[in-house]
């Protein structure tokens, strides 16, 4: 069982953002010297204490975040790397939600070009001003009336979106191409 075990403690682990940080390097503090004090009323006095922090303290706290963050970004891109293939296929079906967050996590760290949007998207990005969203719609119904005229337009009206849309995927392949080809050298 300690096999299926392996690739688990291999798993880079996010690290605290600020406020997780001040608090895993106080809540002890505070539970020493408040002795019979609830876990809530401590959390509630950890708050108070982050609201009331000098601003110097918390730039240290966040610099330390950051610098944490900056490890742990290193630490996926060099996990997929280390996997024997064995682990890559157990996690790959075992784990495959967070296999797949690590990958995507690790393609944005390494720039991957992003896909572009389909001809519609065009077509909501371009006549966003020319059909503004009424008063009390929200995105939801605003999205699907602008759906509805989509539909309604004919194949000619629609040549100048599935034009840019053509002109964009033509450019993500070529940018794919160029990063495929960097990376491969690294």
């Amino acid at each position: 069982m300690e096999e299926f075990r392996a690739p688990y403690k291999k798993l880079p682990r996010k690290p605290p953002r600020h406020f997780s940080l001040f608090m895993r390097e106080n809540f002890a503090k505070i539970k020493a010297e408040n002795q019979g004090m609830s876990n809530p009323d401590i959390m509630r006095e950890l708050g108070a204490k982050w609201r009331n922090l000098p601003f110097s303290e918390r730039e240290e706290i966040r610099r330390k975040s950051e610098d944490a963050q900056k490890t742990y970004e290193a630490e996926i891109v060099e996990f997929e790397d280390q996997l024997s293939e064995g682990e890559r296929e157990f996690l790959n079906v075992q784990a495959k939600d967070k296999m797949k967050e690590l990958k995507q996590r690790k393609m944005k760290l390494l720039n991957f070009p992003k896909k572009p949007g389909t001809a519609f998207i065009y077509f909501l990005t371009m006549e966003r001003e020319s059909f503004p969203r009424r008063e009390g719609e929200g995105i939801t119904q605003w999205t699907q009336r602008m759906a509805e005229t989509w539909r309604d337009m004919s194949d000619d009206e629609k040549e100048m979106y599935r034009m840019a849309n053509r002109r964009a995927v033509e450019k993500y392949n070529e940018e794919v191409t160029e990063w495929k080809e960097k990376h491969e050298k690294d």
